[in-house]
Parts: structure tokens; C-alpha cells; sequence
């Protein structure tokens, strides 16, 4: 009985995945003759390119840092001229104690400061990164958003770094250039900032301890040398056609892995990532990712005070899920364990910590 049922099974998927074959192939067909219509690089002369920042973050208070978040909207807003009226920002808010709504209105008000007025709640559900995804695609089509813009993945710990002066220093100008060559999108890669002890201190204000160069001066490979997460790769913007995969570690479509990072853990087959988020491409062919070949840095704040519970929760969400990921966060929780709730940065030279800045 067993033996049939398996065999019931492998049949179903051979026949599924063949379905995607033939579906993919005739997309691709249709693309290549010109019956179906590519997505614009650069909008129509009546309309222009603008650039808009999307992202999802937590209002519990024990992940949320009202001056880390200060600092995030200061460095997008005004260091990298993103208009704040083109940020997007989904705040996962579930119902619970009076201190995460405080938190919350803590959330809205620094936003508000820096001109933010797109604000969704996300009240339900756990927050994984599945689910983040999704609220992010709803959004986003709700948004305004066409599909010759630009769009900046910034998780709210993560500062990006583009590493230009002159014209090109900030994103919009850098955007123009970029969609000018014919290029669509920038990657990254995910570096760790941590305090010069490896402590997690809680984020002070610029005017307490300086800013968070300064709070956070050493640059490590926490996330891969300690946690041993498989993709460090991060897409940081690309136009609006291109579906993001999970974690924004890579794009959907063909040539959607970042350079130098098209390994199994970054990238599934693209057939069946174009089957399951196929709507993405209803309008226009799926593209060619066309990188910018410069790769970003992105800068990764999240070791600072209230971390430990943030890891317990997320070890026990992807636990309950039976997904490996909540490995990583044990993995992290167990160091921090042995030493004294503190980063080792001289037990592992492969962690190669040095001091860096945000230039």
C-alpha cells in the first residue's frame, strides 16, 4: 500500500514538473518571436523612473531600537536622497502587550518625522520570511508602483552602502545611470558590525556615543562563520519587473543570481520558481537579471541589546516549522552561551574581524 502510494506520488511530481517545462518553454518562445511583450527598461516618455524604498520590520519592542531606526531613515532619506514620500515602510504589529504598542507609535512617529507616509500594518500571522515576502508583493501592488521603478530591499537593520562619491552617491542618480547602461539590478554582500568587544550594547543616540560607525566600529563574518548561513548574497535594488526571492537573496527569472553567489543554497531551479510566482510575470516576459558589476556593501546592524530573545524566537518559529534555518539562530544562541553572552572575535581568524566604517 505504502510502495503504491509513493509511487502515486513521484508520478504526481514528474507530471507537474513537466507541466512547468512546457508552460516555461512556451514562455520562453513567445518571449524570443516577440508575441509577448518584454518589460521597459526605462519608462515611457510620459512618465519618469522614480525610486522607492521598501521594507518589512518588527514593532516588539525587544526587535525594535528607536535609535537604530532613527539612524535607518536618516541614512536613506537624507544620505541617499530617497524621497520619503517613496518609502514603503510594513510594520508587523501583532496585538499583544502595551509596551509593543508604544513601540509602535514610537515606529510612526520617527517615520512621520523624516516624511514617511506610507505605512502598513501586518497585525497576523508569524513572522517568517515567507510571510514577509508576501505582505512585501501585496504592498507593493498596491502601491503605486510601476514596473520601469526602482525599488531598494533594505531590511530596517541593514544600511547600504553603495560606495561612490560624486554624482553617483546617491540612489536616484545612481538608479538613472544604472537604468542608462541597461542594467536592472545591484547586489551586495552582508557584512556583520559589531561592538569592539563583541558585546551587544544597547543602540545609543549620536549625541550619547556617536553614530553607529562609531557604536559599532568592527566589521566580522558573524552570519557566516558563526551562524553558517548558506547566502550572504543580497539583492539591494532592482527594477520593479524583477520578483524578489525569499530573504531578497537573489531575483526570480533567469539570471537572477547574484555574481559569485549562484550557489544551491541562494538559487532554486528557475522553472520552478518562475511556477510558483508566476502572477510576477503576467504583463511581460521574465528577464535576464542584468547585475550592475559592482557588487555594495550591506551593512549589517542587528548585535546590539534584545537579540538573544529576538534568536530564541526565530530558533523556535523555523523549529516549529521543521525548517533547518532555525539551526543558524542555535548555532548563534549556543556561542553567545559560552562566552558570556558575547562575540569571541579572536577565537575564529576566519571571522576576519577589523575595524571598518560606514563611508
Amino acid at each position: 500500500m505504502f510502495a503504491r502510494l509513493l509511487l502515486l506520488v513521484l508520478c504526481a511530481v514528474v507530471a507537474q514538473c513537466d507541466y512547468v517545462e512546457e508552460q516555461f518553454s512556451e514562455l520562453l518562445e513567445a518571449c524570443v518571436n516577440g508575441t509577448r511583450e518584454r518589460c521597459p527598461t526605462t519608462p515611457p516618455s510620459w512618465a519618469s523612473e522614480q525610486v522607492f524604498l521598501v521594507s518589512v520590520l518588527s514593532s516588539l519592542c525587544d526587535s525594535f531600537s528607536k535609535h537604530l531606526f532613527h539612524a535607518w531613515l536618516e541614512h536613506y532619506t537624507q544620505r541617499l536622497d530617497i524621497p520619503g514620500e517613496n518609502v514603503i515602510l510594513i510594520v508587523h504589529a501583532p496585538q499583544g502587550a502595551s509596551e509593543d504598542e508604544s513601540c509602535l507609535l514610537q515606529v510612526y512617529q520617527e517615520a512621520q518625522s523624516f516624511g514617511v507616509v506610507r505605512i502598513d500594518e501586518w497585525t497576523q500571522d508569524t513572522f517568517t520570511s515567507l510571510r514577509k515576502d508576501q505582505q512585501r508583493k501585496a504592498v507593493m501592488r498596491d502601491a503605486g508602483i510601476q514596473r520601469w521603478d526602482w525599488v531598494v530591499y533594505a531590511d530596517s537593520d541593514e544600511l547600504h552602502d553603495l560606495g561612490w562619491s560624486g554624482p553617483y552617491r546617491t540612489v536616484p542618480a545612481l538608479a538613472h545611470k544604472l537604468s542608462e547602461m541597461g542594467m536592472n539590478a545591484m547586489h551586495g554582500i552582508m557584512v556583520d558590525r559589531v561592538a569592539e568587544d563583541g558585546s551587544l550594547p544597547p543602540v545609543r543616540s549620536v549625541a550619547e556615543a556617536g553614530t553607529l560607525a562609531q557604536q559599532f566600529p568592527v566589521e566580522c563574518r558573524i552570519t557566516q562563520r558563526i551562524a553558517k548561513a548558506g547566502c550572504l548574497g543580497k539583492v539591494v535594488m532592482a527594477k520593479a519587473y524583477l520578483a524578489l526571492g525569499p530573504g531578497a537573496h537573489w531575483l526570480i527569472g533567469r539570471g537572477g543570481c547574484p555574481p559569485g553567489h549562484a550557489s544551491r543554497e541562494c538559487c532554486f531551479p528557475r522553472r520552478i520558481q518562475w511556477f510558483l510566482t508566476r502572477d510576477e510575470f503576467s504583463d511581460c516576459c521574465p528577464e535576464f537579471a542584468r547585475w550592475m558589476p559592482r557588487q555594495v556593501k550591506v551593512n549589517h546592524f542587528k548585535w546590539y541589546e534584545g537579540v538573544i530573545p529576538r534568536l530564541r524566537r526565530r530558533r523556535d518559529v523555523y523549529r516549529s516549522l521543521k525548517n533547518n534555518v532555525w539551526l543558524e539562530s542555535e548555532r548563534l544562541l549556543q556561542h553567545l552561551s559560552n562566552h558570556s553572552e558575547r562575540f569571541c572575535l579572536d577565537c575564529d581568524e576566519e571571522l576576519a574581524c577589523h575595524r571598518a566604517s560606514l563611508s
